[in-house]
């Protein structure tokens, strides 16, 4: 503990916790919980006498690993359209073995932007919908990928709150009728297991991690074909399918507040992570500008193309403009 006090020491003990293990850099958000666990580390060792004051204090801001602005932003090149992603959908739909259980996991992914560990949690009294038509998703828990050696009971999930959530505390995501479908038809042919979730694998308990990221490589090259599968950031990930959705609610004009709510995000994370993608909703945000413009100025034009017509001043209806000669 002692060591910690010597500059050279914190100061790389600050860079480790901004990397992965690979020694790439870490996201934002990842950093800065492992960079606070560290210092509430030093804040007890300073409280049980072992340091006389937290090193992080005497390191200079400048000494402290730098990363881009943004870096946690989503690329909208990695973003599929509508038909892209349906496509990716189907193909899944067509692989063998299990990919046909894993057509409705992806698309709940998709069509209700869950996040992985929402989704392979889901169980039939989650779902509020009807025979047809759009319903919702009360979603009460997560269980997201851990791996066996960091989870208390060995297994790859560790079943938890929602993300961003005290404990039981629930939140509702819409469901599209086009999902309402994919449920039923889910349901009725592959059921439920013992617990009631919608999704299993193929010994039972969750989908395992592999299994839906093999099957999802599958249907990307099903549909991009081998070469850009292989070389594109287009939907290379599942998550991607979720960075899909939320995208498409912001550019079908549903406000923030409630895009955030859907995604179980808070404003400011949403803003900061759609940001490019709201950058290019920036040409379909001024239309309604010009087309407001365009209608008056048309009225102007043919007001003005008859001379004998007289025009009453904007808030007077009483006073009329002079004729146009």
């Amino acid at each position: 503990m002692s060591d910690l006090a010597k500059p050279e020491v914190i100061r790389a003990v600050l860079a480790a916790v901004g990397n992965k293990l690979d020694g790439r850099m870490a996201s934002k958000t990842y950093a800065a919980r492992r960079r606070s666990m560290v210092w509430n580390m030093c804040e007890l060792a300073v409280e049980e006498r072992l340091l006389p004051v937290n090193p992080i204090t005497l390191v200079k801001s400048s000494s402290r690993p730098k990363r881009a602005k943004g870096n946690d932003q989503v690329d909208p090149a990695s973003v599929p359209n509508p038909e892209q992603a349906e496509a990716l959908l189907e193909a899944v739909g067509d692989l063998p073995g299990s990919g046909p259980q894993l057509k409705a996991f992806f698309g709940s992914m998709y069509y209700c932007a869950l996040r992985p560990g929402e989704a392979v949690n889901l169980r039939e009294l989650n779902l509020h919908i009807p025979h047809e038509g759009r319903g919702k998703l009360l979603l009460t828990e997560s269980a997201p990928w851990a791996g066996g050696a960091w989870t208390d009971t060995g297994e790859e999930r560790d079943p938890r709150q929602l993300k961003h959530r005290e404990v039981g505390t629930n939140r509702w995501a819409p469901c599209p009728s086009k999902m309402t479908r994919l449920f039923h038809e889910h349901l009725s042919t592959y059921g439920t297991d013992s617990d009631g979730r919608l999704f299993r694998g193929a010994r039972g308990g969750m989908v395992p991690w592999k299994t839906y990221q093999v099957a999802w490589q599958l249907a990307r090259v099903a549909v991009f074909g081998e070469v850009a599968a292989r070389t594109s950031i287009l939907a290379q990930r599942p998550y991607d399918l979720r960075h899909a959705e939320v995208s498409t609610w912001l550019a079908a004009g549903v406000e923030g507040v409630r895009v955030a709510e859907w995604a179980g995000q808070s404003l400011e994370v949403l803003m900061r992570i759609y940001a490019k993608v709201l950058d290019g909703l920036e040409e379909q945000a001024l239309d309604p500008i010009e087309v407001t413009y365009g209608e008056a100025k048309r009225g102007v034009i043919v007001a003005l193309s008859h001379k004998d017509t007289q025009m009453p001043i904007a808030g007077d209806p009483e006073r009329p403009c002079p004729r146009i000669e």
